[in-house]
């Protein structure tokens, strides 16, 4: 190679290329990961944080620590936010018989059923390729199951939910 090639290493034409390539073998420095905010007083906010119901639109919002202990009692968010409990409970004791799915009337094998504070009491959704549908459930079917099941009353209304998958073999229960 001549040093017409690297015109501004002349003392060193050998190191000129390695130099140049240095550059891609550098270790960059990750894009700063997008902050979060509290979509209600701009906060920032961690990556986990807690979430209200939005009743109306029932969808979800953002929020810091303050602004969640706002709404941390029972009817704080008047009929316009529910905060979401950070609660997770596997229901292992639990069973659903085939009869009783039958009688929920959902036509697929995963679900979620939640009592609502709306017109409807009891609610049921499940996945298709459309989104969320929500199932006509029958409400006696519900009635038995909270009867065999009682901890299903417990449940916050809105924002806690009975989740089942009973895909392939599959039985788990979770709120």
């Amino acid at each position: 190679m001549s040093a017409s090639y690297f015109p501004n290493d002349h003392d060193d034409n050998s190191a000129a290329p390695t130099r140049s390539l240095r550059q891609f073998t550098r270790k960059q420095e990750p894009a700063a990961a997008p902050r979060e905010h509290c979509e209600l007083c701009s906060e920032v906010i961690p990556s986990v944080h807690r979430h209200l119901l939005e009743l109306s639109s029932r969808t979800l919002t953002c929020v810091c620590y303050a602004c969640s202990l706002l709404f941390s009692n029972r009817g704080a968010g008047a009929s316009k936010y529910r905060l979401i409990p950070d609660r997770y409970l596997a229901l292992t004791d639990s069973q659903i018989t085939d009869e009783q799915w039958e009688s929920l009337m959902i036509p697929v094998n995963m679900a979620f059923i939640f009592r609502s504070t709306g017109e409807k009491p009891v609610m049921a959704f499940y996945p298709s390729p459309a989104g969320a549908m929500e199932s006509l459930l029958d409400l006696e079917g519900w009635q038995e199951l909270v009867r065999d099941t009682p901890m299903l009353n417990e449940m916050e209304p809105d924002v806690e939910a009975l989740l089942v998958n009973r895909l392939k073999n599959t039985r788990e229960y979770y709120i």
